[in-house]
Formats: C-alpha cells, sequence, structure tokens
C-alpha cells in the first residue's frame, strides 16, 4: 500500500488514523484541512484548493485524509486502499469539543499555519448535521467505487486504533472474514455453555 485515502465525518478521527498509518507504513501524511484556509482562517478560493489537492495526490506515496466530495473520484483513482470512517454520531460530537478545548487558542497540527482553535458553533452544528448534509454524497462515492478499490470501513475508535497500528494483519483478518475478539469470546462461551451451568 503507497496510497491511502481516508474520508468520514468530523471528530471520526480521520487525522489521527492518518497518523497511526504514516507511522506504520512509513508514509507520508497529507491532511486536507490545511488547504482550506490561510491564516487568520481565510478561505481559499476553492479552484485553488483544488489544485492544492491534485497537486498533493501527484506525489508517489501518501496517506490522505479529509474530504473534499468534489476530489472524490481524482483522488480515488490513484488509491490503492479507500478508509471510510464512520463513528455515532454522538461520539464524534464529543471528539469535536474534545479538540477545539483541548488545542483551544493554538493551531492543531494538521491545521495551516495561524489558524489557532476556537469555538465555532456554526461548525459544531454542522458536525451534528453531517449525516443530513454531507453524508449521503460519501455513500453515494462508496458505491460508485464499490469493486474498483478496498474499501475499508472503520466504525469503532478500537477498530480505528487496530487498523492504524497493524495495517496489514487487520486487513488480512477481515479478507479472511475472521471474528473480531469479542465474537471469539461469545463464541466460546457459546460452546461451553455447557460447562457454567449451574446445578
Amino acid at each position: 500500500m503507497k496510497r491511502i485515502m481516508i474520508i468520514g465525518a468530523s471528530g471520526a478521527g480521520k487525522s489521527t488514523l492518518a497518523r497511526w498509518l504514516g507511522q506504520s507504513l512509513n508514509l507520508p501524511v497529507v491532511h486536507i484541512d490545511s488547504m482550506y484556509f490561510t491564516q487568520g482562517w481565510v478561505e481559499r478560493p476553492r479552484e485553488e484548493t483544488l489544485v492544492m489537492i491534485r497537486e498533493a495526490t501527484q506525489a508517489p506515496e501518501w496517506v490522505f485524509e479529509g474530504n473534499c466530495s468534489t476530489s472524490f473520484d481524482e483522488r480515488a483513482e490513484l488509491s490503492d486502499l479507500i478508509v471510510v470512517l464512520e463513528l455515532g454520531k454522538v461520539r464524534r460530537l464529543m471528539r469535536t469539543l474534545w479538540r477545539s478545548l483541548r488545542y483551544y487558542g493554538r493551531t492543531r497540527p494538521e491545521m495551516a499555519r495561524g489558524c489557532p482553535e476556537r469555538f465555532d458553533f456554526e461548525f459544531i452544528s454542522w458536525v451534528w448535521n453531517y449525516d443530513t448534509h454531507s453524508r449521503p454524497k460519501m455513500e453515494a462515492f462508496v458505491q460508485r467505487w464499490q469493486g474498483k478499490r478496498p474499501i475499508v470501513r472503520i466504525s469503532s475508535a478500537r477498530q480505528a486504533r487496530r487498523f492504524g497500528y497493524a495495517p496489514h494483519a487487520f486487513l488480512i483478518r477481515q479478507r479472511r472474514g475472521e471474528p473480531r475478539p469479542a465474537e471469539c469470546i461469545v463464541r466460546l462461551f457459546c460452546r461451553n455453555a455447557h460447562r457454567f451451568a449451574v446445578i
């Protein structure tokens, strides 16, 4: 794997997973958020952002995290693997609020210089309503690329951690259809339930 594309709602953990994968696979990490703004939270012209994305995708190796649905297909065409993060709405909101609190007044590592973290209630509302205004675009994209590229769906922080720290092992287990550890415990208990029966 030389090029990995990560998408998902804000607060789902895209940046964190990208850093884990970058370290595990020794790949450079590209954060799309840094391409949206210039110093002082001044929004870049959309065409300028798209040019920056296009230029970044031409590198031979990357873990590219971020949305911008306009560039989904272009990045997917160059990707070896597409990762979709789909944590629950409440979890995403809590992570977003914690991130704002943690970095308040400072610029996050994945943001453009001169964009200190702040509490932006319009953005928080956008995060909460993501499933309505943006998720349909993401799902339509996934459907278009199903069968064209390997797609991994991550639905929990534990899955993300396991994948981020041991991506090859995670993918092998997924391809084999091996159950998760919790499922193994349940199956083991069911097979041996008679041993625990109360006499």
